[in-house]
């Protein structure tokens, strides 16, 4: 990663997500997804948008609702350490958003299972700015150096 605003971007969301507890941080239109184990490049991402807020993700780890903007229709997703990005584009329109970012089997995955973590991000239109909101902690945090 390059220096730049961008690259600050990512260090300062990746700051808020750990300094805040959430292990979700934001910064200059950026959503950091911090995991609490090495390998999560496969798993899946589920992006849905809706028309009102969703229902609660009960049954998923880890749940936090932030603020997102999009813009161009374009989501981009990727993952640290310089891997190949993955396009979003023409599936969400431009827009403000709420989003949920949910994450499951982590407890599996940190104990060195592979592909049995996966994460959703749920949409919905936002008319006013709110501050992040963790709805459910991965009880395994703690342990996590």
């Amino acid at each position: 990663m390059g220096r730049g605003p961008q690259s600050d971007a990512v260090l300062r969301a990746l700051d808020d997500a750990r300094r805040s507890g959430r292990w979700v941080g934001v910064d200059a239109g950026l959503v950091d997804l911090v995991v609490p184990f090495r390998k999560s490049f496969g798993a899946p991402m589920r992006v849905e948008v809706w028309a009102d807020e969703p229902p609660s993700d009960d049954g998923w780890d880890h749940v936090v609702d932030v603020d997102l903007d999009v813009r161009d229709g374009l989501l981009v997703f990727e993952p640290s350490g310089g891997f190949t990005p993955t396009r979003c584009e023409g599936r969400v329109s431009s827009g403000c958003y709420r989003a949920r970012v949910s994450g499951r089997g982590y407890s599996a995955a940190a104990q060195g299972a592979e592909g049995m973590d996966s994460y959703r991000i749920r949409l919905w239109p936002r008319v006013r700015t709110a501050s992040p909101v963790l709805r459910g902690s991965w009880p395994g945090w703690a342990s996590v150096p």
